[in-house]
């Protein structure tokens, strides 16, 4: 599959495994070379994957957890890997949260009370506005 895309489309320079198999990262290696970097994609296996040479991270929380998520990718970079695995075994309980199913539903949840919420506000203060103005 990869072989066809690659012949056909010369601006594909990357792939994002996510398949929880590590072993891909090796495989992508052995088939492709430096042709494809390889990002993991999967928080519960992203220090095997980078340990195993992938080339980088995506990684939502990031946004929550910038400081640690750069540091475990720094700490493999510069070959510092028990610190690495100290901090990935702190984090992954928080990584696991983003690969459960319900995750989904949660944060829809979150975000239709976090409208409603505004929405209330929202209203409150045009309430407030409209008897303001007419006393």
């Amino acid at each position: 599959m990869f072989e066809d895309l690659l012949k056909n489309c010369s601006n594909i320079s990357a792939v994002k495994e996510s398949t929880r198999d590590v072993s891909n990262v090796t495989r992508i290696k052995n088939r492709f070379g430096d042709r494809l970097k390889i990002m993991t994609g999967v928080f519960t296996v992203a220090l095997e994957s980078l340990l195993m040479c992938a080339d980088g991270w995506v990684a939502s929380l990031v946004c929550a957890f910038p400081l640690e998520t750069v540091a475990i990718y720094e700490l493999k970079k510069a070959g510092r890997i028990q610190e690495e695995i100290e901090i990935y075994r702190w984090f992954l309980p928080l990584l696991e949260l983003d690969i459960s199913p319900k995750l989904c539903k949660i944060l829809n949840w979150h975000r239709c009370i976090q409208v409603l919420v505004q929405s209330m506000s929202v209203n409150q203060d045009y309430r407030y506005m409209e008897k303001k103005e007419n006393t």
